[in-house]
């Protein structure tokens, strides 16, 4: 049996980040893991197509590449427009923390990737399929997750938990997130919401996220 070629594709809107595994990669967070050698063979563009039968070069029948920074500056999202489907990676999912803490992550830049996923789907009735949790979220989703972001950054809610400078934040529906206290009322206000001092995930950060 010949040897298995793996063939890496990663979005290129930060390829310095992307290739810093020693420092980004989740397995420094799990004891006993360790990333093998390998080689990126494509950097994806935004907008780029990744065809799917190479016989058919169409929008439709490919996955279109949509960076969307946030929960790392190198994460992507890919739309298939035929499966009515748009995989967001860990940008978004419901019932257990998004994580907006780690190395590279940014609430300014996961807001403007909403809107980005928002507008590529503005009139389809097409699922958020999830890295976690959820493989087929409503569309309804973007506005709810985007909503408690807001209201993180109004001061409008307050951590539940807390660790250091950072904080888990509830919408109390479905949706929750840990990031920086700096990014609330609670750190302006030197307040912490009564929250309890627990950690209960810790990611040291989560390089070549975007990739497939």
């Amino acid at each position: 049996m010949g040897e298995c070629t793996k063939h890496y594709n990663l979005g290129n809107r930060d390829r310095r980040f992307t290739e810093n595994v020693e420092i980004n990669s989740l397995a420094l967070a799990h004891s006993g893991c360790k990333i093998e050698p390998f080689t990126v063979t494509r950097w994806l563009a935004d907008g780029d197509l990744i065809h799917l039968d190479p016989a058919d070069e169409s929008r439709e029948g490919s996955l279109e590449v949509l960076h969307t920074p946030g929960h790392t500056t190198d994460s992507i999202a890919l739309i298939d427009r035929t499966a009515k489907t748009v995989y967001v990676g860990d940008t978004l999912y419901p019932f257990t923390a998004v994580h907006l803490d780690c190395i590279g992550s940014s609430m300014s830049d996961c807001l403007m990737s909403l809107d980005r996923l928002k507008e590529a789907t503005s009139g389809t009735d097409m699922k958020l399929s999830c890295g976690h949790v959820e493989a087929s979220l409503d569309l309804d989703a973007i506005d709810e997750f985007k909503a408690m972001l807001e209201a993180i950054r109004a001061g409008a809610l307050q951590p539940t938990l807390v660790e250091d400078d950072h904080g888990e934040f509830t919408n109390g529906l479905r949706f929750s997130v840990w990031a920086p206290l700096k990014e609330g009322a609670a750190a302006r206000n030197g307040c912490c919401g009564g929250g309890q001092k627990k950690r209960p995930h810790t990611e040291v950060g989560s390089g070549g996220e975007g990739g497939v």
